[in-house]
């Protein structure tokens, strides 16, 4: 699920993702696109190279697309994976939580056994200013929220191949 407060200030976007179920969304907006997502549980060895596939399948949509690019989604893989590197190296995009921090996600009910398996990737474009584990919303994980703009100085409609 997309959630976007409103109002925003023009320059600034506020996005925060929950778990809503398995699919891809693509949403464009003022020049940015999102791509939100949610990828296979990686339970035995099948479906976590199913899941693997599907992040593959992500990298390439993101990488495929010009302008500012966001990708957020609940990927069920945190950032130590090295399905998580594969999908930073093939998308060309950046994690938003790198050097701010751990913001767990999931499960949202058990600290314990907290993990980051929801993400927030980013193009060049798009300047991250802060990243934070949004409060519970009554999902079995919590949101993540990004707070950002658009990053005049780059050319949008470079594409990264």
């Amino acid at each position: 699920e997309l959630r976007r407060p409103v109002p925003f200030a023009p320059a600034t976007r506020t996005l925060a993702l929950a778990s809503s179920g398995a699919g891809t969304l693509v949403w464009s907006e003022a020049g940015l696109t999102v791509i939100g997502g949610h990828a296979n549980w990686p339970l035995g060895p099948r479906i976590a190279a199913s899941r693997d596939e599907e992040l593959r399948v992500l990298a390439a949509l993101a990488r495929s697309l010009e302008g500012p690019v966001l990708l957020l989604a609940d990927l069920n893989v945190t950032a130590f994976s090295p399905a998580f590197d594969d999908l930073l190296a093939r998308s060309r995009l950046a994690d938003c939580s790198a050097g701010r921090g751990w913001h767990p996600t999931w499960p949202a009910l058990f600290p314990p056994a907290w993990l980051q398996i929801d993400h927030c990737l980013h193009s060049v474009d798009v300047a991250v200013d802060h990243v934070r584990t949004g409060p519970w919303n009554g999902s079995d994980h919590y949101p993540v929220v990004i707070e950002g703009r658009l990053n005049a100085a780059r050319d949008r409609s470079t594409r990264r191949r």
